[in-house]
Parts: structure tokens; sequence; C-alpha cells
């Protein structure tokens, strides 16, 4: 999907260099033509604009941004945002820049990455990886981790906006330098739950109270990364983006 040589260090036919959800079939002319050059923003068909940077084309640019930030969660030394894209990161964390979040804005989930991300989950199906890109799933993640203009969310449960529970609901520290993460819930709340995921969506840890009994619960102990942790219960629904550092 972007130059091996753009990796640190450059990326080869193992690991992340042949992760399923960084490749795509490419018509080799355009493939030369794009070299290793760096993402950059542009209009139209896909070729070389913008002072020399190589721009996918209107209908594929969401495509390109929900793999690299994929790649970038998960191989995160090996693939830097910043060696890929050309952009301001000023106003994001993580060194995100703001082209391939408003890619993701731009230009919604196509039927083609939703069958293709299925078919890599199911392991029966016989070049499968087995897992799948959370970004295909629901773009709107990408609006929760780095910010910038609201993605598609694809989750009716997906609400960072309800700001009564919200402000209510404290989690510190965050970011975490101690891999620990405390939650302290109001004991008027009733029948919450509590669900962590990792950024590739698999669930960590899930906890259910009818009456909150304590006030403080804790997640210990925590890898290095970013997580997301739901909480709801029979009225509200939250996400907060934790980071371990």
């Amino acid at each position: 999907m972007y130059s091996q040589s753009l990796g640190t260090p450059p990326l080869s036919d193992i690991g992340p260099g042949s992760d399923a959800h960084h490749l795509r079939p490419a018509d080799a002319q355009t493939n030369s033509a794009r070299n290793n050059r760096k993402f950059t923003n542009g209009s139209g068909n896909s070729g070389i604009q913008n002072k020399g940077g190589w721009y996918p084309g209107d209908e594929w640019k969401g495509d390109v941004a929900r793999m690299i930030m994929y790649m970038y969660l998960r191989y995160p030394n090996r693939c830097l945002i910043t060696n890929i894209g050309i952009g301001n990161n000023s106003n994001t964390p993580d060194d995100m820049i703001d082209l391939f979040l408003e890619w993701n804005a731009e230009d919604p989930v196509s039927d083609f990455e939703r069958q293709r991300n299925t078919y890599h989950e199911n392991t029966t199906n016989e070049n499968a990886q087995g897992n799948r890109n959370p970004f295909i799933d629901n773009p709107y993640l990408a609006t929760l981790i780095w910010g910038g203009n609201d993605a598609e969310n694809r989750w009716s449960t997906l609400n960072i906006d309800n700001y009564s529970l919200l402000n209510e609901i404290k989690i510190y520290p965050n970011p975490s330098n101690t891999h620990n993460i405390n939650v302290k819930i109001p004991s008027r709340f009733k029948n919450i739950k509590i669900t962590l995921f990792s950024m590739l969506g698999k669930k960590i840890h899930e906890s259910k109270f009818k009456n909150i009994q304590q006030s403080s619960y804790q997640f210990t102990p925590l890898k290095t990364g970013i997580y997301l942790l739901k909480i709801n219960n029979d009225t509200s629904s939250i996400t907060k983006k934790i980071i371990v550092q």
C-alpha cells in the first residue's frame, strides 16, 4: 500500500510488510510511478501532486487512511506516520497527521473494504490472516483517538457526547506511566458494565455491577499501548481513550 522503504527500518516480505491489511493489488505502471513518494493531499485521480507527493485518488483516499492507521497502531515503531504522509501534526496526538483524519472522514468505508475485512477475520478462509481492521468497522474510532472532523460513527452505542455521565466518571491517571488505570464511578449509578478493548478490537476485560459498592475500580497491570474503555448503564454509554506509557 505504501513503499516498504518508508518503514523504520524498511519493511520486508515478513512481519509488518506482509500484513494483509497493508497489502492491495496494484497496476505495475502506477506502482512504479508512485515509487517511494509520501502521500499528499490532492484531488481527482491518483498521481503525483502537490510538489512531488503521491495522491491515491478520491475513490481510495479513505481506504489508504484506514490502512495506515491500522499499521501505525499495530506496528507503531515500524510504521511512523511522519515517514508516510505529508501534513500538519501539531493538532493531533501521537504524531498522527491531519491529512489522514480528513481522508478517513471524507471517503466513507466501501463495500469492498467491508467484505475484505470480514474475509480476513475468518480463519476458515484459505488466505485469511485472522484479524480485522477496526477503523473499517468504525471510522469514528480515529476521531476518538486523534480528533479532527467527525468520521462516520457506525456504532450507535459509541458516544462521547453524553456529558451528564461523562463529567461524573473519572478515569485516572490518563495517560498512565504506572500501567494502572483507575475508574471512579458515583455510587448512585446502577447496572454498570465496564469493558476494556485493545485498539485492534480485542476485548481484554469486562465487569458488570448491579450496584456500585466501591467508588473506584482498577485495571492492572496493562501493557504499554492505547485502549478504549467503554462504560454503560441502562440509559447512557461513553467510550474513552486510555493511554498507557
